[in-house]
């Protein structure tokens, strides 16, 4: 565009200014001033104080900003300003001239054949061209409906005199030819993302409002708004009409009286009946998709209708390129469900209930749960929970079960075999074997087979019968799940597991190997078990490249699985720790002893053997990384876990190479100045204990008098004059764990 001509007047159009030709119309609206309360918006300003743009296009729903923002910009910018407000009676190409022609009066004389009632826009723009640049302000556009109306604003848009800039203010899609200006470079464009308060801007509105809210109330009402200024000024004005604003913040939503009057008077002002229903009925969505639209109202023109709405100016918000996916505003969302169950309550649950089945085909499981529980429908909730809570826990998502079982309720699920067993699932995968038992109890009356199989998989993995009925458990449950699906492949972690416990490695890697190889698609967490018990396997034959790449992948699971998975994952990061350790990566592995050490703090009551492999893991890391005194405590929980391990013959043997690892260790240079033999170790590992030095004898297979020899050899190496003081000297130095001791 060419640069702006001159502040000075034409001489000879000057000469034939008539100042008695004035508009008979309605004369220009009065300058709005921002109103008080608002914040100041210098980002936007600035964007707008650019006088080479013919075209200042500012478009989004009511409640924006648009006329604030307009008035800010006005109050900045040197050029003066003619303001006119749209109304409908404008909505004609003369009577719109007109007042154009009367607020550019309202600055200087205007000459007669722009002031006339027969003017077109040409002889506007050339009264405009022959003036000072100005910013003509059209507020309220979408007020004009007419093509004719249109036209006029088309041709002042394209016809602006250098200097000078058209401004619209509009909820709707201008019928502007902003194609062919934004190819020009001559328009700026605010729309509903740009003029939407930053949560600096919001929290500045709070904070000049006076209301005495707390960091959390006030970023949730900041997060409430999510930017629109109207639905913030609304929250304020609530609020301090209640007697406790900070109570009330808690609960306020988009039904509350005074949002819902604007949102259904304002953002929805000019809908018809049909449009209405179709966002009432449709709100329960979230988002708005095209095909979920036409499921729910059993229709198949959503799609259309959801982007005519948006251009005609409802908070709609396009989440994808093709304008398929929307979002209504969540106080719009909140109002407009408010207004179907004050109008059509009989009708939202089958709107759920249809929304659900969508979900469901989708597969998408959470939305399908959500939808079925907001239809009240506990079965329904039941069936969908009894055929997928295996995956949806098996993949991270334990604590969001756990969030639905808690909204159906106790009395509801203990009713339900699958509700009973799927809050067994969750309780197990937190490590919380006694409620674990206690809801099993109640799913045992069921008689589906999907009931039978879980129940036989929990079973096995509450471990309260020693390795072998775990195994025979596991077995039963992989049988009953028909080889396949979610349980099928957690039965095969669990009797693989077992099979390990028992020292039957062969038996377990196959096991492993299946349960890994059914949960790749949907199952991070099992598989991630999966593997590390593998690669741990691994290890213990001396296969370190082999131990590498499956922890690897065990590692790789957890990490798809999400946030979730990660508590029931300390097993992948104790033994992903050793392998790094063993490997050098010292610093990888410290970092992912500290997860497994969280995690396993994290789980109060998990299987016995679960905790106990873990810590024998960690204990070869610690060992790894010369912390003999914390292998040698991660070894004695080890084998205070063992003692409620019936059976688990291998894991004993894991626990006992691991104290040998720390004997060996301890019985180098870096122990002390007098490094301890084997044999002296192994008696002071019992010293602690009840034990007589004449039972350690018989415990350790030797005479009396070795134990005794062995025992003196102990005290004056550590420089000690009694038992007691041995010990003592031995904890401080961490070659003994006390408490292990005392357990034998």
């Amino acid at each position: 565009m060419s640069a702006p001509h001159a502040h000075l007047p034409d001489p000879a159009l000057a000469a034939s200014l008539r100042p008695a030709w004035r508009p008979r119309l309605a004369r220009s609206s009065p300058l709005p001033r921002p109103a008080r309360g608002n914040v100041a918006r210098p980002r936007l300003v600035h964007a707008l104080l650019d006088d080479t743009q013919a075209l200042a296009a500012l478009v989004a729903p009511a409640g924006y900003g648009k006329s604030t923002l307009l008035a800010q910009w006005r109050d900045h910018d040197p050029r003066p300003f003619a303001w006119v407000g749209v109304t409908p009676a404008l909505d004609d190409p003369r009577r719109l001239l007109e007042a154009v022609a009367g607020a550019l009066c309202e600055l200087w004389p205007l000459p007669a054949e722009a002031a006339a009632p027969e003017a077109g826009p040409d002889a506007v723009l050339r009264a405009l061209g022959a003036q000072r640049p100005v910013v003509l302000v059209l507020d309220d556009l979408h007020l004009l409906r007419s093509r004719a109306a249109g036209a006029v604003v088309a041709r002042l848009a394209l016809g602006m005199p250098p200097g000078s800039t058209l401004a619209v203010g509009s909820r709707r899609e201008p019928a502007l030819p902003l194609g062919r200006l934004r190819a020009q470079d001559d328009v700026v464009e605010l729309r509903a993302g740009a003029l939407a308060l930053t949560r600096g801007e919001a929290s500045q509105l709070l904070l000049h409002a006076g209301l005495r809210l707390s960091a959390d109330q006030a970023a949730r009402l900041v997060a409430l708004a999510d930017g629109w200024p109207a639905a913030l000024h609304l929250a304020i004005r609530a609020l301090r009409e209640q007697p406790d604003a900070a109570a009330a913040a808690a609960d306020f939503a988009g039904d509350d009286a005074i949002v819902a009057d604007f949102v259904l008077d304002e953002a929805l002002a000019g809908l018809d009946d049909e449009d209405r229903g179709f966002l009432r009925r449709t709100a329960v969505l979230d988002p708005l998709r095209d095909d979920a639209c036409d499921a729910v109202l059993a229709t198949g023109d959503a799609g259309a209708t959801l982007r005519r709405l948006a251009r005609a100016g409802v908070p709609l918000q396009p989440l994808d390129r093709a304008q398929t996916v929307f979002r209504l505003h969540r106080l719009v969302a909140q109002a407009l469900r408010g207004e179907l169950r004050a109008t059509e309550a009989r009708l939202a649950p089958e709107l759920h209930g249809r929304a659900s089945a969508w979900h469901e085909r989708e597969g998408e499981l959470e939305g399908a749960v959500e939808h079925a529980l907001a239809a009240r429908d506990t079965d329904r909730v039941a069936a969908l929970l009894g055929a997928h809570a295996p995956a949806l826990v098996g993949s991270g998502r334990a604590a969001i079960v756990d969030g639905w079982l808690g909204r159906v309720g106790e009395p509801a699920a203990v009713e339900r075999p699958t509700l009973a067993l799927t809050a067994a699932l969750v309780r197990v995968a937190a490590g919380e074997r006694d409620a674990a038992e206690c809801w099993l109890d109640h799913a045992r009356h069921g008689a589906l087979p999907v009931v039978g199989a879980g129940l036989s998989a929990l079973r096995a993995a509450l471990f309260r019968d020693g390795a072998e009925t775990m195994a025979a458990d596991a077995s039963r449950a992989f049988a009953l799940a028909g080889g396949a699906g979610p349980w099928a492949a957690l039965a095969c972690l669990l009797e693989g597991s077992a099979h390990a416990l028992a020292d039957r490695p062969d038996e377990a890697r196959e096991r492993l190997a299946a349960g890994a190889r059914l949960a790749v698609l949907d199952l991070p967490l099992v598989r991630s078990l999966c593997l590390a018990q593998l690669a741990f396997l691994a290890l213990c034959d001396g296969d370190d490249e082999e131990s590498a790449a499956v922890a690897g992948q065990a590692r790789a699971a957890v990490d798809r699985g999400g946030d979730g998975v990660v508590t029931l994952a300390a097993l992948t990061y104790a033994v992903h720790a050793l392998v790094l350790a063993r490997r050098g990566g010292l610093d990888a592995a410290r970092a992912d002893i500290v997860e497994a050490k969280a995690r396993l703090a994290a789980l109060p009551d998990a299987a016995p053997w679960y905790g106990a492999l873990a810590r024998v893991a960690l204990a070869r890391a610690e060992l790894q990384l010369s912390d003999a005194a914390e292998a040698r405590r991660l070894l004695g929980e080890a084998s205070r876990l063992l003692r409620r391990c019936g059976g688990a013959v291998g894991l004993k043997g894991w626990i006992d190479e691991g104290w040998g690892r720390a004997d060996d260790y301890a019985a180098g240079p870096v122990a002390c100045p007098s490094a301890l033999t084997r044999a002296e170790l192994r008696v002071l590992r019992l010293l602690p204990s009840h034990l007589t030095l004449p039972e350690i004898a018989a415990r350790l297979h030797v005479s009396t008098n070795t134990i005794k020899t062995q025992a003196h050899a102990v005290y004056r190496k550590l420089d000690a004059g009694s038992r007691t003081e041995a010990v003592a000297h031995a904890r401080a130095i961490g070659l003994v764990e006390a408490e292990f001791a005392r357990s034998g």
